[in-house]
């Protein structure tokens, strides 16, 4: 699905020292458009990215609508339709393209290069995204807790990212109850969304990203892990 809109010169001006869109606009891959996924998509839209590939079987319920993007009137649709009409409404891009597959993504799916946005419910598709990563790609896990979330980033051409993002994958039998979604505040998402565009910022710019970041809702405070060269 692909749309043309009139761009204003300096729509992104302010934006600009952040991130410039006609420098690095990569292909977004957005596993999960819940509440991580979907608003993570949105702020990326709003930055100016404009390639969008949507995975999500899920529609928007009523319980929904407190912790996720979704306002009332996206009840009963597909939360890949929802989010889609979201980042069209957000973004100014020139050419706007969005792939929305109300399905999950599979393994046979082949992951396309460029931004990746781990958020699926199930920890089983987070590590099988892992294992097939392409190269020259950013990968963005984000795990929420009801005061706590952990963000982890692999960086596809680093290996020593690749062995540390490895090591986050746990037996289903030890999850809690309830996946990421169901544990998510509002405010909690918000906090993840800002933190993982800021991170994919940075690694357009070739700055050093950390390995993993550990936030807590309640206190504000973060710990980030970096690995060095």
């Amino acid at each position: 699905m692909t749309t043309a809109q009139p761009v204003p010169e300096d729509f992104f001006r302010r934006q600009s020292k952040y991130y410039e869109p006609s420098k690095s606009n990569v292909p977004v891959t957005i596993i999960g458009c819940g509440s991580l996924g979907g608003n993570i998509a949105v702020a990326l839209a709003k930055m100016g990215l404009s390639h969008f590939t949507l995975y999500d079987f899920d529609r928007v319920e009523p319980h929904n609508i407190p912790n996720q993007p979704f306002t009332r009137t996206d009840i009963g649709l597909s939360k890949v339709e929802a989010t889609a009409a979201m980042i069209r409404d957000s973004s100014f891009a020139e050419e706007l393209t969005i792939f929305p597959h109300n399905a999950p993504w599979k393994p046979d799916i082949e992951l396309q290069p460029g931004l990746i946005i781990n958020a699926p419910d199930c920890i089983l598709v987070r590590k099988e995204v892992f294992k097939h990563r392409p190269k020259n790609s950013l990968i963005i896990d984000v795990r929420s807790g009801p005061s706590t979330y952990d963000i982890y980033t692999c960086d596809t051409q680093k290996q020593k990212t690749i062995d540390f993002y490895k090591e986050k994958f746990f037996d289903p039998k030890d999850a809690v109850n309830e996946g990421c979604g169901a544990q998510s505040t509002v405010f909690g998402s918000l906090d993840i969304t800002a933190v993982a565009v800021n991170l994919f910022m940075r690694w357009c710019k070739k700055e050093p990203i950390p390995a993993m970041t550990i936030g807590d809702l309640m206190t504000l405070a973060r710990e980030q892990i970096y690995l060095g060269k």
